[in-house]
């Protein structure tokens, strides 16, 4: 009969609908690690820009690479695999058409970036003259007497119009990218980018590599 109730139910009580639910949850949870791989399967990919441009820097080029894709996506519903491809050419050539600009724009915040490199490689901040910080008293492994001192100064100080750093080596003088004793100022004033952190700790190590020459 239509209203019998056994026909939903088992005698247990339990509803087919339900386990036919559970039984669904549980194949998505054994596909799916995560919400989103979940959003990313059942939106054919639209929310993936939206957890990429969570993930990275707004000076990034990834960051307004998704940005892009998310616009070109809203616009044309990404519809069929040639407009999907079509949508991933136009992001990336927008998103570099961005960064390209901005990137003269985006400024580092120095007293930060003295602090980041006190945490990496020791040593204390403290104030510098001339707008800016300096990280003193940085192990140098050649010399316990030749302390390693970093400065991170702001963009006007001796007339430089971008945000630098400069590392000295004690008495020795100061280095240029290459790790290497320089007196040239255009060399040993290096414009503070995002790969800062990088550039020092390679400077340093390869200054030790070389015995400090």
């Amino acid at each position: 009969m239509g209203n019998n109730p056994l026909i939903r139910f088992d005698p247990s009580g339990n509803s087919w609908i339900s386990d036919q639910w559970n039984a669904f949850i549980v194949d998505m949870k054994s596909v799916h690690a995560s919400w989103e791989t979940a959003m990313s399967y059942w939106t054919m990919g639209f929310t993936d820009p939206f957890f990429t441009s969570a993930k990275v820097s707004m000076s990034s080029k990834e960051y307004w690479y998704a940005q892009a894709e998310v616009i070109f996506y809203a616009a044309t519903m990404g519809k069929g695999a040639a407009g999907k491809q079509l949508i991933k050419q136009e992001s990336k050539q927008v998103a570099s058409s961005v960064v390209r600009i901005a990137k003269p724009i985006a400024r580092l915040d120095t007293k930060i970036a003295a602090n980041s490199l006190s945490s990496q490689l020791g040593g204390t901040v403290v104030e510098a003259r001339g707008e800016g910080w300096k990280i003193i008293n940085i192990a140098n492994p050649l010399s316990k007497n030749q302390p390693i001192m970093i400065r991170v100064m702001n963009a006007g100080s001796g007339g430089r119009e971008r945000d630098y750093f400069r590392v000295t080596v004690g008495t020795k003088g100061t280095l240029n990218l290459e790790g290497k004793l320089s007196s040239d100022l255009a060399s040993t004033h290096i414009d503070l980018t995002d790969n800062y952190l990088e550039q020092i700790q390679n400077m340093i190590n390869n200054y030790v590599k070389t015995g400090g020459k």
